[in-house]
């Protein structure tokens, strides 16, 4: 594979309607993370020198003379174990141990201090949450940056890494966009992986036609160096991606109008052969990956989902139908050999369980917490949920919003419970932040097998907190 420079010249040009930068705060700024906390704000003003008034001229951006690396040397082999034609996690427990049995009042999870990553004005970002991954030694969160406002606002992809409590290492790195039909299309950070040595990062730009995007994925080595290309996936409204041990593959999942597609990738041939299936529409693709196979849930508020089952190929495996109906908020993650959905109904979190090698549903649906209905403009990112097999248990998080409505006080929060591998709750949920900002209620959640970071933007900072199992 070549090494071969290009220079970042015209970022993305857009204006963002719904982006947080246009809302407004209920209460002074401070009031997003607890008193006293640890507040470590790195920003990301250091990245491009030019000032800010200066970047809304496009001739400004266009001779921004910044290089980063197309492709980098190819990826060193650090495949996982082959698990065998219908291998499970459960093959190679790791140092698996029996869940944590708490009482119901007692605290689940112990708390690291809140770190703040960026802030305003410096920093805004759009108004989805982080994508959180972990490899080995580190985190990486990417967010959708918004550097300028107004009619010809400036977008950007960038990634944070953090140490194991959520230090940041070092500067924010900037990544170029997939390529665009123009420059007035806005690339989005749509879903972040690690699996054989590799990072995965999906993006998209503006809407093709209604709510339709098109759908870019690309392979980076441990260092983030790029290992691929920009690869393309066709249009679609939500996109994810899984790494399956077996037979060292990627596959990534896009939901278009009337079905899933599959496909797989790797940084040598790019994206192979798509397998189109028939699915609901979905605004949301929630994937995991269970080593001989994936995972992938669609979200919609119009219909009932369904757990696709999917082989290293792509092929369809199989489905698992849930129970009752979905509304357009809900995770999926990998706990053992189970599938953990956890989902707002109403105002309900709901987890159910179920078997992806089996193929039928376990347990549920559970309710864990009744935080009430979230506001319409937080809905999709007001829960997430991530497996730890170390432990045997999901860590879920939810937003609670302010009983007073979305301009209330300061009465906004985000809570984390875990549940095991029975869908109910171990001990009691932990409050993560309370706030004055409505979208405080929007959450996501990654585990290091041992414990999980929680991530959120409140409209105004972007912060990061560890949680881990309580002993």
């Amino acid at each position: 594979m070549r090494n071969r420079p290009f220079v970042c010249g015209v970022i993305a040009l857009v204006a963002l309607p719904g982006c947080y930068l246009l809302h407004t705060r209920d209460e002074p700024s401070g009031s997003s993370a607890d008193a006293g906390a640890t507040r470590l704000d790195v920003g990301s003003a250091g990245v491009l020198d030019a000032p800010l008034a200066s970047l809304r001229d496009a001739a400004v951006l266009t001779s921004l003379d910044v290089s980063y690396p197309d492709s980098g040397p190819p990826l060193p082999p650090e495949p996982e174990p082959d698990p065998g034609p219908d291998g499970r996690p459960s093959d190679d427990p790791d140092g698996w141990v029996d869940p944590p049995e708490f009482g119901a009042e007692d605290p689940c999870c112990t708390l690291g201090e809140p770190i703040r990553l960026a802030s305003r004005p410096a920093t805004s970002l759009s108004s989805d949450p982080p994508l959180i991954a972990w490899r080995p030694g580190r985190w990486a969160i990417a967010v959708t940056e918004q550097i300028t406002s107004g009619p010809d606002a400036v977008f950007r992809l960038v990634v944070y890494e953090l140490e194991e409590d959520g230090t940041p290492i070092g500067a924010p790195r900037v990544l170029d966009a997939p390529p665009m039909i123009d420059v007035h299309r806005t690339p989005v950070a749509r879903a972040l992986r690690w699996g054989g040595g590799r990072w995965a990062f999906a993006a998209s730009g503006d809407p093709v036609s209604g709510v339709s995007r098109e759908m870019h994925v690309r392979l980076f080595d441990r260092e983030l160096t790029p290992a691929s290309d920009w690869q393309p996936l066709g249009e679609g409204t939500a996109v994810d991606v899984a790494y399956l041990a077996r037979g060292d593959r990627w596959l990534a999942f896009t939901s278009f109008d009337s079905g899933l597609r599959t496909a797989p990738f790797d940084e040598r041939s790019g994206a192979g052969t798509s397998i189109e299936t028939p699915a609901q529409w979905a605004q949301l693709l929630r994937a995991a990956t269970f080593a001989s196979r994936a995972a992938v849930v669609p979200i919609s508020a119009e219909s009932e989902p369904e757990l696709v089952v999917a082989d290293p190929s792509g092929s369809e495996l199989g489905r698992v139908s849930r129970e009752g109906h979905w509304v357009a908020a809900g995770g999926l993650a990998a706990l053992r050999d189970l599938a953990v959905v956890a989902v707002r109904n109403e105002g309900r979190i709901e987890v159910e369980v179920l078997d992806p090698f089996a193929l039928r549903r376990l347990s549920g649906p559970s309710v864990v917490a009744e935080p009430g209905p979230a506001d319409d403009s937080a809905v999709e990112r007001s829960v997430d949920v991530a497996g730890s097999s170390k432990f045997g248990v999901a860590g879920v998080c939810w937003g609670v919003p302010d009983p007073s409505g979305p301009r209330g006080g300061n009465d906004a929060r985000l809570e984390l419970g875990l549940v095991g591998p029975d869908g109910l709750l171990r001990g009691a949920p932990v409050t993560i932040v309370t706030s004055s900002f409505r979208s405080a209620t929007g959450c996501t959640v990654a585990t290091d097998q041992r414990g999980f970071l929680v991530g959120w933007y409140d409209g105004s900072e972007l912060w990061v907190r560890r949680v881990d199992v309580r002993d």
